[in-house]
């Protein structure tokens, strides 16, 4: 997953990016400034946010995220990326495939193979019913 970090009244101008990579955040910009903002935006620290999402059922208030995980990379960017003054977009990595897609293996009813025949010959035998009553 990749954060790009802007200026919200500038969207279209990328100042740094973010990867999350196997529980860290590679941090990049050309930018000395911003490239030390970022790195405060994902110290290794919890990050309160105040989401009813994660909140035990029938209690109120914020609740904190732990680091190293995906959620802890998409709150530290959101929560500590506002207070540092910039925006956050997440954007899929270029560079992975996702893999096979059994959703784009299907088959048309056209192409589908022909269902295999039954077995009409022969004797057919029924089971007991209930109680041993046929």
């Amino acid at each position: 997953m990749r954060a790009l970090f802007y200026r919200p009244d500038d969207p279209e101008r990328v100042l740094g990016e973010v990867r999350y990579v196997d529980g860290s955040a590679e941090v990049r910009s050309s930018e000395d400034r911003t490239l030390d903002a970022l790195t405060r935006v994902f110290r290794p620290a919890p990050v309160v946010i105040d989401d009813p999402a994660f909140r035990q059922a029938g209690t109120s208030g914020p609740a904190v995220v732990h680091p190293g995980g995906p959620l802890w990379f998409q709150a530290a960017a959101r929560v500590r990326g506002s207070e540092e003054g910039l925006g956050v977009r997440f954007v899929p990595e270029e560079d992975r495939a996702i893999g096979w897609d059994p959703a784009g293996a299907y088959r048309s009813f056209t192409d589908a193979p022909a269902p295999p025949e039954r077995l009409n010959s022969g004797r057919t035998r029924r089971s007991g019913g209930v109680g041993g009553r046929e």
